[in-house]
């Protein structure tokens, strides 16, 4: 073999600031599509004790009965793939980025925003759904009730911070 007199050109490896940035970057992703997967879970959680509560026979009120393994098995699976989507990257709360994230001013704010949101929704509805669940005896009403309330709440706490928070 002899040299040719052709070097081989090494890409420029990125400034340690860049490479934060990417990371953090990395990190709001996920952890927007983890916030996306609660959402989820939510909802689900939430129609099963609100089926239970309005129609203790149906399929929707009774699947945890028939497949109690499903909702592990459905939380483990939601775990990988957010570890998948990461890059294989932990949620360390001592990392540069988490902090970050953590710090962020405009993060923070919107959180703040979607909290008071949250809270006007919830007290705003509960006189309608008192009238609307008066007609179930008083265990199941006050089951419906506050299975709503916590799955309103939530639901709109999540969902309007991940509004909120998104890219333009």
């Amino acid at each position: 073999m002899h040299y040719t007199g052709v070097s081989r050109v090494i890409p420029p490896k990125p400034q340690s600031g860049q490479s934060a940035r990417d990371d953090t970057d990395l990190l709001l992703r996920a952890s927007r599509r983890a916030l996306f997967i609660v959402l989820l879970m939510i909802f689900a959680l939430g129609g099963t004790v609100l089926g239970r509560a309005l129609w203790p026979d149906s399929v929707l009120a009774t699947w945890p009965v028939w497949v109690p393994w499903l909702l592990p098995v459905l939380v483990v699976v939601a775990g990988v793939v957010g570890r998948l989507l990461t890059g294989g990257r932990a949620w360390d709360p001592k990392s540069v980025e988490v902090k970050q994230i953590q710090q962020d001013e405009f993060r923070r704010m919107n959180l703040l925003r979607a909290q008071r949101a949250a809270l006007i929704v919830i007290l705003v509805l509960q006189i309608p759904l008192g009238l609307l669940f008066a007609y179930l005896p008083a265990m199941r009403a006050v089951m419906a009730m506050g299975t709503t309330t916590i799955t309103l709440g939530m639901t709109v706490l999540i969902a309007l911070f991940l509004f909120f928070d998104r890219d333009f």
